[in-house]
């Protein structure tokens, strides 16, 4: 059957109508509308795959009227609502588009014969393109119930390649929370079977999903300030489709402005190397993103009008000589806390901040060309390094407040009264949530 519809389509079901053509051309699916009992046009869905007699993740619950035996389908599925700013999870859902990405990473994802997680796979086409490709070893992390069936699917296919996984693992943070409050193994449970590898080994993962948000990457730079969760296996690779704006965030300059570059600006570009692959069209991923109507004075103006039709597919991998080249494993932690402390304001002043730790420090910093209006938002991460890495070679260092703030700041950490994930980064996602 073809798609059916009333003639006369309501404003009521605009949305949903477009997202159903959407799925209806890629998905290849049989997509019904149906009429509720009070003859309200009532947008709902049956999905089933034209290949098969399996209904798909969208279908939540079918009532009929026994009077007139017309079907009611009552759904509430967050994969079809248009007007979510931030969605729990995105879903690939064009065929073509998965095929275009696993296009480009299918040479770098099978070398080294390590597992491959794929975070949220929902109706599994990035799933199947990646078996085709010759993984393995494919580890499916997907939470939702609608998506069920299709992840049984694909394990009786592959029982030898696939294994299922009903986490999300874009929630490692809550995860690593949970076991922290309770002693539990949620973590270690999620990668048994990963093999535990030296830092400058090769990946000993590689991990695949649509980011919603940059909570798991801000969970990943807190995992590798700590050599703790994910970390502790060894050097993850990432292959992650982001939104413009994120991978703005995350990459941008000290000439980009204040509001955007962040210490989780700055801790990302020192920790990882990173590099986008493709641009892919936005349209293949559902849900689609509310509009919005910016002001033009407005700061997200220059984010929001980056690529606003693509996601960006970006391999990020730590660095392999981190260590060797950035600092060494014992001032990994004091320099978290460097960069966090001092760009916590936007406008810290360089030598005034650094003589409340070791008072007349100033002109040593003068030597080096900057002035006392100089802020920390000024400076590019390596610069921002640099001044951290002369900052504990001086012989006052091991003496001054600034470890002992450290250690404090530690321990109201390890009793769960500070949030380690919650920073002043977080406002530029919650404004533009709000906008």
């Amino acid at each position: 059957m073809c798609l059916k519809m009333f003639r006369k389509v309501s404003s009521v079901m605009h949305n949903s109508y477009s997202v159903t053509k959407v799925l209806h051309k890629h998905l290849k699916v049989l997509v019904i509308f149906c009429r509720s009992t009070n003859s309200v046009t009532t947008p709902g869905l049956i999905l089933r795959n034209r290949n098969s007699s399996t209904e798909i993740g969208v279908q939540t619950d079918i009532k009929q009227n026994t009077a007139t035996g017309s079907e009611h389908v009552v759904t509430n599925e967050k994969l079809l609502k248009r007007r979510k700013v931030a969605p729990d999870a995105l879903y690939t859902v064009d065929r073509d588009v998965a095929k275009n990405l696993v296009d480009q990473i299918a040479q770098d994802i099978v070398k080294g014969g390590a597992p491959v997680f794929e975070v949220n796979p929902g109706l599994g086409f990035i799933s199947r393109g990646l078996l085709a490709a010759g993984i393995q070893r494919l580890w499916l992390c997907e939470s939702a119930v609608s998506f069920a069936q299709q992840m049984k699917e694909l394990q009786n296919e592959f029982p030898e390649r696939v294994k299922v996984l009903n986490k999300d693992l874009f929630m490692l943070a809550k995860l690593a929370y949970q076991d922290n409050m309770d002693g539990g193994s949620r973590v270690q449970s999620l990668f048994h079977g990963v093999p535990k590898a030296e830092w400058e080994d090769d990946p000993v993962m590689k991990i695949i999903g649509v980011l919603p948000s940059l909570s798991f990457i801000k969970h990943v730079i807190q995992s590798h300030v700590f050599q703790t969760g994910i970390i502790a296996y060894g050097r993850p690779e990432f292959y992650f489709i982001m939104s413009p704006a994120q991978y703005f965030y995350l990459t941008c300059r000290p000439g980009d402005g204040y509001f955007f570059y962040r210490s989780t600006s700055i801790l990302f570009q020192l920790i990882f190397e990173w590099n986008l692959l493709e641009k892919l069209p936005r349209t293949g991923f559902l849900p689609w993103e509310a509009k919005h109507s910016i002001k033009k004075w407005s700061k997200l103006v220059k984010v929001q009008t980056i690529d606003p039709d693509f996601m960006y597919l970006v391999k990020i991998v730590p660095r392999r000589d981190f260590f060797r080249t950035v600092v060494s494993a014992d001032q990994l932690q004091p320099l978290w806390f460097f960069v966090r402390h001092h760009l916590r304001s936007r406008k810290n002043r360089v030598i005034p901040q650094l003589e409340k730790w070791i008072p007349g420090c100033g002109p040593r910093i003068i030597m080096d060309g900057m002035t006392i209006f100089t802020e920390f938002g000024d400076l590019t991460p390596q610069e921002i390094l640099s001044v951290f890495q002369k900052f504990v070679s001086w012989p006052e260092y091991p003496e001054c407040p600034f470890l002992a703030s450290m250690e404090t700041t530690f321990m109201k950490m390890e009793s769960a009264t500070y949030n380690i994930e919650k920073d002043s980064d977080d406002e530029i996602e919650e404004v533009d949530e709000q906008s």
